[in-house]
């Protein structure tokens, strides 16, 4: 099942039986509540749009903690300022962590919806185009609250929540180890390139295979400049551009044909 699959009854349309469509004021509430000094510092955590909660340095923490927002278990936090380029989390930890006083927390009404159910749907096209158009500010725009829960989507009843949000985690849980085993076969071809043509650059042998090494006698070293020479091609005007032909290539992209 894709996340589409529920962010597309976010548009009229006829929904499956048990299932209806609900406000975000409807389904979570704000929360405002204040730190007080009762959290440790290290316990003060920003949003990041690929990690979720992460740490806040020190450098940018300020002199005190006091007025910084609570975000408890299962709870939302975004900066009202990065929210429509995908900055949100939810604390998936089992502590009570803090954020700056500027940003925005809300929680899932237990009743209705779970958290995990709407992490989901904040990855769906649905939520993207709300949040690309809500908002107060030209230059800089703020999404608050207030702008955020009038967004509308589709609730299950709670049973059917959680296996989709189940269904979904196990996707995302495989594309994590698929992701994984990526970098691990980027980074071996990068130490085989290194092996198998880099040392010879430095001509450093030691770590090259022995079976290249049995030719090495035969490898010549050259300069770049020797094999190779700079060519400035004529220039392309845009009156030369054509409707077909080989594509030509801007700055920017594919600008035409000739």
């Amino acid at each position: 099942m894709k996340r589409e699959a529920i962010g597309a009854h976010a548009e009229p349309r006829p929904l499956p039986e048990g299932w209806r469509m609900a406000s975000l004021a409807e389904a979570t509430t704000e929360s405002v509540e204040r730190n007080n000094a009762r959290l440790n510092d290290a316990l003060l955590f920003g949003v990041s749009k690929s990690t979720g909660l992460i740490p806040m340095k020190d450098r940018v923490k300020g002199a005190s903690t006091d007025r910084c927002k609570v975000v408890r278990p299962n709870a939302f936090a975004y900066n009202p300022m990065r929210i429509n380029i995908g900055s949100i989390a939810r604390n998936e930890t089992a502590d009570t962590l803090m954020v700056s006083p500027d940003y925005v927390v809300f929680e899932a009404q237990p009743d209705c919806l779970l958290p995990e159910y709407l992490d989901h749907f904040r990855r769906t096209h649905a939520w993207r185009s709300f949040v690309g158009a809500a908002g107060d500010g030209s230059v800089r725009v703020r999404i608050y609250y207030d702008h955020l829960s009038q967004l509308r989507l589709p609730l299950p009843p709670r049973a059917e929540q959680r296996k989709i949000a189940a269904i979904l985690t196990t996707v995302d849980d495989k594309l994590d180890v698929i992701a994984r085993q990526i970098e691990a076969t980027r980074t071996l071809k990068l130490g085989l390139l290194q092996s198998l043509i880099g040392s010879c650059t430095t001509g450093d042998n030691s770590s090259r295979s022995a079976l290249l090494r049995r030719g090495a006698s035969s490898w010549q070293s050259l300069r770049l400049e020797d094999i190779c020479r700079p060519q400035q091609w004529p220039t392309i005007t845009s009156k030369e551009l054509t409707s077909h032909g080989y594509p030509v290539y801007g700055a920017n992209g594919q600008i035409g044909f000739f």
